[in-house]
This record gives C-alpha cells, sequence and structure tokens, in this order.
C-alpha cells in the first residue's frame, strides 16, 4: 500500500467498489465490430468505457500522463488531447500539446494552461520493477506504484471528474467506481507475450457527485 504524506489518499487493493461491476472483455469482441477496432482495440474499448460516464468522448478534455505512443486514441479522438511522458515516443496518433514530464508534476504545466480536463488517464507498466518492459517505455523512471500515485495526484490537483487507470485492481480513496473491465488480450499486445488479463477502472471523484 502507498500513503501518500502530501495527499488525503491511500492506494490499496479493492475492497468491495468493484463487485459485480467487473465485466471481461475479450479483445476479439471488440475486433469483431471491424474499422478502427481491428488495429485499435484497445482505443475502442477506452471509448465505451468513457461512454459511462453519459458523455461523449469525443466532446471530452483528455489528459494522458503516460502517453506513449497514443494508442488509447488511434479509434476516436477527444475534443482536446493533452499528454506527457517522460520521453517522446513514435507517436501514433499526435495530441494536441504535449510535454516532458513525470505523471507525479505535470498538473503544474496543465495548470498554466488554463484547462481542466475531464479525465486524467494513466497507464503504469506492469512490471513492478523501476523499468518499463516495453521497448517502447524503456525510460528508467520510477516504479509503477509511483507513477500511478503521480497520476491520481495530478487528477486530484487539477480538479478531473474522471480517471482511467490501466493496471491492475486498485482503489484510490475519494474516487468512485463507474466501470471496471478485466480484459483478456489474444496477441503479443505491449509485451504481453503470455497474453495475461489486465484491468481497466474508470472512477468519478466524490466531490463531482455532490
Amino acid at each position: 500500500m502507498i500513503v501518500s504524506a502530501s495527499m488525503s489518499y491511500t492506494i490499496t487493493s479493492y475492497t468491495g467498489q468493484i463487485g459485480d461491476k467487473l465485466r471481461v472483455v475479450d479483445q476479439r469482441d471488440i475486433q469483431a465490430r471491424g474499422g478502427k477496432c481491428v488495429k485499435y482495440p484497445i482505443s475502442c474499448l477506452v471509448y465505451d468505457m468513457l461512454l459511462k460516464t453519459l458523455h461523449n468522448p469525443e466532446h471530452m478534455i483528455v489528459l494522458d500522463v503516460t502517453y506513449g505512443q497514443g494508442r488509447f486514441y488511434g479509434a476516436w479522438r477527444p475534443k482536446l488531447l493533452l499528454a506527457s511522458d517522460v520521453k517522446i515516443h513514435q507517436w501514433v496518433v499526435e495530441p494536441d500539446w504535449f510535454t516532458k514530464s513525470p505523471s507525479w508534476s505535470v498538473y503544474k504545466k496543465v495548470e498554466k494552461l488554463g484547462v481542466v480536463p475531464d479525465v486524467v488517464v494513466v497507464d503504469p507498466p506492469w512490471t513492478q520493477y523501476i523499468h518499463r518492459r516495453r521497448q517502447q517505455f524503456n525510460t528508467v523512471y520510477g516504479s509503477p506504484d509511483t507513477i500511478l500515485e503521480g497520476g491520481i495526484r495530478t487528477a486530484y490537483r487539477l480538479k478531473a471528474r474522471y480517471l482511467l487507470i490501466h493496471y491492475k485492481k486498485v482503489e484510490p480513496e475519494d474516487w468512485i467506481l463507474v466501470d471496471a473491465v478485466e480484459f483478456h488480450p489474444v496477441s503479443r499486445y505491449i509485451n504481453n507475450v503470455e497474453n495475461q488479463k489486465s484491468y481497466f477502472i474508470l472512477l468519478e471523484h466524490r466531490t463531482s457527485l455532490r
């Protein structure tokens, strides 16, 4: 468990929120739709999850703090796509704005833009080592939990209403579960050579529900 001295939240395993809301999604079912979902199935999954907010994802302002190549946006594009990472990768989708910053400090630069993101996206590396196993994410810059905590801190600082995490089942304090997906891949997607399942967790901040 991570406890942040500067923030009033902890990150821990799910203790009950996820419950019956967890749904299993197979990559092949998404690709069966055809079109861009064949090449970018996870992008289509992200779009489907954001529809659960009852907002049109294409009208949203998105801040992705672990942008990588931008594959989450290969099948669709938000109204404004803000991105950060510790290095510039070979993009498949060029963001509207990009800065080289780690997940825990990018909020300082976004604040200067005068823009409030609707959703913050954070996709820490899957390994528990301090480096990313994925070739396109081979910069040594923080553990997965540090990157995750930084993304949650950024969402909190910027007063984003929603937070989308691709990692494992986690439960940040002060965030309410909107949707949860156990994703089953069928290819060597992002070095997932054993086709291991991963989790997409969409959350809404408690203050936005008042």
